[in-house]
């Protein structure tokens, strides 16, 4: 076996490895979100919270599509928001929400209530209901969004670092046989 091969190893371990640790984190984070219960009176570790927040301010920033396909059907443009809340304790917590159809601008505005869930300190989703329509933010570092993606960009970066040592283990496996 050259020494050229030896690059298929190299290469392949730390994408196996990598692919596992996000696969793993997907799957601990989802779980975990799924099996806590909502909070108890007093309680807030590990437990679903349900507050009400007011809406300090929203921002947002308007993204060119990266290419022909077009996500809103409005010329490709997407929003991304950022919307600013004080929570009941006094604290203020920030969020980055996709809003593709422009809904948050029209419906939500400063001093606005939403009702929010927190899981470890953080909010994950926030609901608005007024004016005959129903809202609900996922924030892009939410469980509900991260875990799948890491389990998607998990399962395929193990496959190529499967990929890379089998052609990695191939030639001594036929080296074996003869």
């Amino acid at each position: 076996m050259s020494g050229r091969d030896w690059k298929y190893f190299w290469f392949g371990l730390p994408l196996l490895i990598i692919g596992t640790a996000l696969l793993v984190d997907g799957l601990v984070e989802t779980v975990a979100l799924d099996v806590a219960p909502v909070c108890a009176p007093g309680q807030v570790v590990d437990c679903r919270l349900h507050e009400q927040v007011t809406v300090l301010d929203i921002n947002v920033q308007r993204h060119p599509p990266a290419n022909d396909y077009t996500r809103s059907g409005r010329g490709g443009f997407y929003y991304t928001w950022y919307v600013h809340v004080q929570l009941p304790d006094g604290s203020t917590q920030g969020v980055q929400v996709q809003d593709d159809i422009n809904f948050l601008l029209h419906f939500v505005g400063p001093g606005e209530k939403l009702n929010a869930e927190l899981w470890r300190g953080r909010i994950i989703r926030m609901d608005y209901s007024g004016g005959g329509i129903d809202i609900v933010l996922i924030p892009e570092d939410s469980p509900e969004v991260k875990g799948p993606e890491h389990k998607f960009w998990g399962t395929i970066i193990m496959i190529l670092g499967g990929i890379f040592l089998a052609v990695f283990w191939w030639p001594f496996r036929l080296a074996g046989r003869s």
